[in-house]
């Protein structure tokens, strides 16, 4: 069977990524998957006075550069125009009915756990009692019917962990290839840590979303045990442009730095490949990159802050807000 995903309902690149385990889970189960995506005009104007760090062309990249490669032939990817409201409200009732036809609203939200998705349905009660606007309030009154009506249900997923594979004349970098080779553990950082704000445009999130002081310091100190418990068998990789102030506390000698990946001469999936591959250990914070590094089969993961972005299937490889030592003692055995 060929099911569609179409990822135009929203410019939030992280719902757009959820739709990669879905993809997966699709594949494994046996059908054929065709993803829609935005050209890059869609992301261009962002509106509600939103920022953000990533450029019109990186959903395209992670797609092609990244996505595509890693499923083959199982996966078709179609580039087109993004969707006016009208064309939104349709697709949105195609999805209530239509069983082969996927939105953000089946894949991202029906990947949460209980909890976070009753925290979710709250919020969006809350946006819809305080719209002002008539057609955005028709649409939030159309996604929460969508939502409470949780269609995961009948729209059975089976998400699934991935490998991500790239494009066969890539070459990683010779810089890459030797920390692969010197670290026996190569952890990939990935929170956001940006306090002077050079790459996160919003001060609430400067130290990831819903920021917690105890959590986040958890965090800090877990990495600072791994580099004394481990000392120069660890090296640390930096791959996501917020975690600017994660290099003020790392040993510099050990750190292998792919923030500005564009000066490497690498696309964003690209980059994405070759921060998850060399990889064995990350440490996340909610957020888009969350998804992009729990997505990788092939790493264990430590998750702090919250588990919503977490790539659900990949569960079994995770750790979150984990006690040091139990978690420590299990990741040695594991990656021997």
């Amino acid at each position: 069977m060929l099911i569609t995903i179409d990822t135009r309902f929203t410019r939030l690149f992280g719902p757009i990524c959820k739709s990669t385990e879905a993809i997966s889970g699709l594949i494994n189960a046996g059908h054929e998957v065709r993803v829609i995506i935005s050209s890059e005009e869609g992301f261009n104007a962002v509106g509600d006075n939103k920022e953000f760090t990533w450029v019109s062309s990186h959903p395209l990249s992670y797609f092609f550069d990244l996505i595509k490669p890693t499923f083959g032939n199982s996966l078709q990817v179609q580039v087109r125009k993004p969707m006016t409201p009208i064309q939104k409200f349709i697709g949105v009732l195609r999805g209530f009915f239509d069983r082969r036809y996927l939105i953000h609203y089946d894949y991202a939200w029906g990947s949460l756990s209980e909890e976070i998705y009753l925290d979710f349905l709250n919020r969006l009660r809350g946006e819809v009692k305080n719209s002002n606007n008539k057609l955005q309030g028709l649409g939030l009154r159309l996604a929460l019917l969508y939502i409470s009506l949780k269609p995961w249900v009948r729209k059975v997923i089976k998400f699934a962990p991935f490998e991500y594979s790239v494009s066969p004349n890539f070459d990683v970098p010779e810089a890459a290839e030797a920390f692969e080779k010197k670290y026996r553990y190569r952890v990939l950082i990935s929170a956001t840590w940006d306090d002077r704000l050079a790459f996160e445009p919003m001060p609430d999130r400067k130290r990831g979303v819903d920021y917690d002081e105890d959590e986040f310091q958890k965090m800090c100190n877990f990495v600072r045990g791994l580099d004394k418990r481990w000392g120069e068998e660890v090296g640390y990789i930096l791959a996501s442009k917020k975690a600017v102030d994660w290099m003020e506390m790392l040993p510099k000698d050990r750190v292998l730095d792919l923030r500005n990946f564009e000066e490497l001469g690498l696309s964003l999936g690209q980059s994405i490949y070759l921060s998850t591959k060399i990889a064995n250990l990350t440490v996340s914070w909610p957020s888009t990159y969350c998804i992009w590094a729990t997505g990788q089969v092939n790493c264990l993961h430590l998750v702090f802050g919250s588990d919503r972005d977490l790539v659900v299937s990949n569960a079994i490889n995770a750790y979150v807000s984990p006690d040091f030592d139990t978690a420590v003692l299990d990741i040695e055995k594991r990656l021997k």
